[in-house]
């Protein structure tokens, strides 16, 4: 009899979503526009990517990190797409849709490793800072936490 059960957790790293917005630029045509970091992890990242869906999981690709305000903080990182899930659509506009994707990071570099361990050091979330339930989910508090 076959399982039709979730696999398991497969991530073996911690992810940490950021306090700044970053995105992740793939060199090539593979995705036309910036993609906004959805979370950071010493393995991989995670995205959104707005638009037309690609034929991304499986390929290598090499991408660049960078901030909201275009300071790249990382350069030519490959990367191996591991997760493609296309979002809910907005009507029928396939440019509206937002696609979420995974990548491994592969053949990182120490120097990169350290960067990267440097980058969710000063931009992750904390646990002290991320002691409200509404924010975990994404949503802003009305009220300033009052501790």
């Amino acid at each position: 009899m076959a399982s039709h059960n979730r696999p398991p957790e497969q991530r073996n790293h911690n992810r940490y979503q950021l306090k700044d917005t970053f995105y992740v630029i793939i060199q090539g045509d593979a995705c036309g526009a910036p993609a906004r970091v959805a979370d950071l992890s010493k393995s991989g990242v995670g995205f959104y990517s707005v638009g037309e869906r690609k034929k991304l999981t499986d390929k290598f690709i090499l991408l660049d990190l960078v901030t909201d305000n275009d300071q790249i903080l990382l350069r030519s990182l490959s990367a191996r797409v591991v997760f493609g899930k296309e979002g809910p659509e907005n009507g029928d506009d396939p440019v509206e849709t937002q696609n979420r994707y995974g990548l491994q990071f592969i053949n990182l570099s120490a120097l990169q490793k350290k960067q990267l361990g440097l980058i969710t050091k000063k931009y992750a979330w904390s646990k002290e800072d991320n002691n409200l339930p509404c924010q975990s989910a994404g949503i802003t508090p009305m009220v300033p936490w009052q501790g």
